[in-house]
């Protein structure tokens, strides 16, 4: 049955997401089937792993992708684990897709091909390994980002190149960016992937918090945290059935829970609207899906807070609809896990059998819901809803079938987007001008004035990276009447590499990190603490890379506006450079800017677009690094085109129009 649109949408038709190819290693191995095969048949991965051991975890266990997996997973000698688990997943969909990893098999032109991967903690080895060794990492792979930039070069990929960072959303949210540039036309064929290699950074940050367990027991009283694991999954996605055979992205969704960094909302505000979002994408009503596919990460508050969404979404007991995860079973795959567990959905609906959960105990007065355990239930729902949820409030829900349910219907043309406010800081100043802004800064002033979010006392705490970000949020929006249906929107090169640094120091110096120095090595952390602070429970994203990720990030949050998905969209870009060798990228000087977006028909209208590199044009570097494209947009005082040269990939442009 089809859905109604939210108030206020003004959605155009969604077309069909074709998934033409899967590729999985997961701690059962290489390929789908062997990955299916495990769960079915109630199989746990979970066991002790030296390194975390190695590292004092008080529970050195976890589930690793065998290395005989990832023995043929590799092109350069020196790529990490990281960008290998992201090959093998990659080159696995294409050649599930068309019988070989060239990316034009499919009659695509490169420039027509987008990669977009999702990831957590891709880089952090390398940044534990420069501060142990006192110098910097080899070959410049410690970033967020290079291992899908070298994993793109190599494929030759000319498309839009983009690293989503949200945490343990950010699989699911990769795939529902491709689908977006997708949808948009911008491209004719997108690789969506997530994945994470298992780190002790991430295990002893989780380990302080009190997260993690011996074994996870999602959903069953007694259950005491998660257990870690390692994976990689990618999907190839495209507007044309011909040759898919895979199933269908039907539906996306996003939100922010605007609670806590680390906690999920206890009423699971946000899940409920990444849900209902997906589905008023899907065009379809919550009766549709009869599978959920839950995150179930088997800590005490996810899965009491996951019980309560689905119960707000279907009634008492999710309507007995049947709720499974293969957390139990292979871990908590972080950055990997919403494109695992889409993998693992579409594949079910295929089989038409729904995993069971592997866990253990008395079943929990707070999580009353039809749990799949023991053994595989048989089921022909004809769509299955899977969800993530992440550090900083962010969550991400997809609705993928079997086949397409049909179209949803258009309803209007989308609203134009104008730049209501913006603010740009370089260096300890607040830049007015162009002029201004080119020229050199150096050193850190380390005076940071929150303005209009100075009462928020999770601001005055925060870490230095998220109050340099919210400082420029906040002087934008200084003025400006409260709007309750607002998004947040993110961009760094560098991200969290200044308080990654600050947390492993701890470590090595004082033997055990500080668990409030963890929360802020999430990604999401800028755009988590924001939101908290402004109630703000919009649709939201967090892009990891150079220029190209502001821009992306602002042509983000420009459809949303103009789709009537939020009122008001907050874009900020910030950079922050790590002390020590720890840093990798170009040299880089503190920095923020923030644009504050909404619709109106008046003003200099908004629009982006991606466009092909010019090969006689070579990507300037810039000491603002993302910062730079968004902080020359919200500077421009008269229609103006502002580019962004992607080192690897295609270019994007900001374009402000003549005023109307």
């Amino acid at each position: 049955m089809r859905s109604r649109p939210p108030e206020n949408a003004i959605l155009a038709t969604v077309p069909v997401i074709h998934v033409h190819g899967v590729g999985v290693r997961s701690p059962f191995g290489a390929g789908v089937a062997t990955l299916l095969d495990a769960l079915e048949s109630g199989a746990c991965a979970i066991g002790p792993h030296p390194a975390f051991a190695e590292a004092g975890l008080r529970y050195p266990v976890a589930a690793p992708v065998p290395d005989t997996s990832l023995a043929d997973a590799g092109v350069e000698p020196w790529w990490d684990r990281s960008t290998r688990l992201l090959w093998a997943a990659v080159s696995d969909a294409l050649v599930d897709a068309c019988g070989s990893t060239a990316i034009t098999c499919l009659g695509v032109p490169a420039h027509r091909v987008a990669l977009i991967s999702g990831t957590s903690c891709s880089g952090i080895g390398r940044l534990g390994q420069a501060l142990r060794e006192g110098k910097p990492p080899e070959h410049e792979d410690a970033t967020y980002f290079a291992s899908t930039h070298a994993v793109a070069t190599q494929l030759g990929v000319l498309g839009p190149v983009l690293v989503v960072g949200a945490v343990c959303a950010s699989g699911a949210l990769a795939i529902a960016q491709a689908a977006e540039l997708l949808a948009d036309g911008v491209v004719d064929l997108a690789i969506a992937a997530g994945f994470d290699p298992l780190e002790p950074f991430v295990g002893l940050g989780f380990d302080t918090l009190g997260a993690l367990s011996d074994a996870p027991r999602p959903f069953r009283a007694g259950r005491r945290g998660l257990v870690l694991g390692e994976g990689a999954a990618a999907l190839v996605l495209s507007l044309h059935p011909g040759g898919a055979r895979r199933g269908v992205i039907a539906g996306w969704g996003s939100s922010m829970d605007a609670h806590h960094l680390t906690a999920p909302h206890p009423q699971g505000e946000g899940v409920v609207l990444a849900i209902e979002r997906a589905l008023a994408c899907a065009g379809l009503e919550p009766e549709a899906v009869g599978v959920i596919n839950a995150h179930g990460t088997g800590t005490q508050f996810n899965d009491a807070m996951e019980s309560a969404a689905f119960c707000r979404v279907w009634g008492a007991r999710a309507g007995g609809r049947l709720v499974h995860t293969v957390k139990g079973a292979i871990g908590h795959t972080l950055g990997a896990a919403g494109a695992i567990e889409a993998v693992v959905a579409l594949e079910s609906l295929t089989r038409g059998k729904v995993p069971p959960t592997v866990t253990s105990g008395e079943p929990d007065p707070s999580c009353d819901i039809e749990l799949v355990a023991g053994e595989p239930r048989v089921s022909d729902s004809a769509a299955v809803v899977s969800i993530s949820a992440g550090f900083g409030g962010i969550n991400g829900a997809l609705i993928l079938t079997k086949d397409s349910l049909g179209a949803a219907p258009a309803i209007a043309e989308e609203r134009q987007v104008v730049i209501r406010a913006s603010a740009v800081w370089v260096a300890g100043r607040w830049i007015s001008s162009l002029e201004e802004l080119a020229l050199e800064r150096s050193g850190i002033d380390e005076v940071i004035d929150l303005g209009m979010l100075a009462s928020s006392r999770r601001l005055q705490r925060a870490d230095r990276v998220t109050r340099i970000g919210a400082m420029a949020a906040a002087r934008a929006l200084a003025g400006l009447e409260p709007q309750a249906r607002t998004s947040v929107a993110t961009a760094s090169a560098l991200a969290t590499a200044f308080t990654n640094e600050a947390w492993e120091r701890r470590r090595i110096d004082k033997g055990r990190p500080d668990p409030r120095v963890f929360a802020y090595t999430a990604t999401t952390a800028l755009a988590g603490e924001v939101a908290i602070a402004l109630e703000a429970r919009g649709p939201s994203i967090a892009l990891l890379g150079g220029p190209e990720a502001s821009l992306a990030a602002l042509d983000r949050a420009r459809s949303w506006v103009a789709s009537g998905q939020c009122d008001r969209a907050i874009v900020i870009a910030c950079e922050c450079p790590a002390e020590g060798p720890a840093l990798t990228a170009a040299p880089a000087v503190a920095c923020s800017a923030a644009v504050v977006l909404e619709a109106s028909t008046q003003g200099a209208g908004l629009r982006l677009r991606w466009r092909a590199p010019d090969p006689s044009e070579r990507p300037a570097s810039s000491l603002l690094l993302s910062v730079e494209p968004l902080a020359r947009i919200a500077l421009a005082t008269s229609p103006c085109t502002v580019t962004a040269r992607a080192a690897v990939g295609s270019w994007i442009d900001a374009i402000l129009e003549p005023r109307a």
